[in-house]
Parts: structure tokens; C-alpha cells; sequence
């Protein structure tokens, strides 16, 4: 499957993956790589979090994790992005990707 369509889009990735906060939980290449493998089982969505994982609900501090979503319509990539989103779960625990 060829992405090179995305080509600036992933650029743009590679540069925001560099971004970290003291209680921020970032991504690195590999999870892009990981999101773009996962591509054909999914019909909507693919999105991958930080390997780092989450914090409990109990965690006294905001902590931050960051995400690489993509998107897909009609059986194609229509894009992909990352974002930062609270990193709290109960106990801990999340599935790191979720393909919907």
C-alpha cells in the first residue's frame, strides 16, 4: 500500500514527535509505523498511543499521552495525525492500539 500522498503530512509527524512535557508520555517513529501497518484490518480509525502507557486514575498529577491517528474513508488513508490527550485510565490500564 503506498502513502506517498501523505508524504507532508508524515513530515509534519516526525517533526511534532519530538514535543515532550516533564509528565508527558510522547511517541516515537515506531508507533507511526505501527499505526500505518494496522491500516488494513481497520474501516474507520486507527489510533496508536505512546508505548509508555498510561497512569492510574489515582496519579495526583495531570499526565499527558500522545496519540497517532489514522483516518480512513472508503478503504483509503485520508490522513494522519497526533495529538496529545489525558493519560489517566483505571487502573492503568488501555488498549495502546485500538482499530476501529
Amino acid at each position: 500500500m503506498s502513502y506517498f500522498h501523505l508524504r507532508p503530512q508524515l513530515r509534519a509527524i516526525r517533526a511534532s514527535l519530538q514535543q515532550t512535557l516533564s509528565t508527558a508520555r510522547s511517541c516515537d517513529w515506531s508507533r507511526v509505523r505501527v499505526a500505518l501497518r494496522a491500516v488494513p484490518q481497520a474501516k474507520r480509525r486507527v489510533r496508536v498511543y505512546a508505548g509508555s502507557g498510561f497512569v492510574p486514575n489515582s496519579y495526583k498529577w495531570r499526565c499527558l499521552i500522545q496519540y497517532v491517528e489514522v483516518t480512513i474513508k472508503d478503504g483509503r488513508v485520508t490522513g494522519i495525525t497526533t495529538a496529545w490527550t489525558g493519560a489517566q485510565r483505571p487502573r492503568g490500564q488501555g488498549s495502546l492500539v485500538v482499530v476501529q
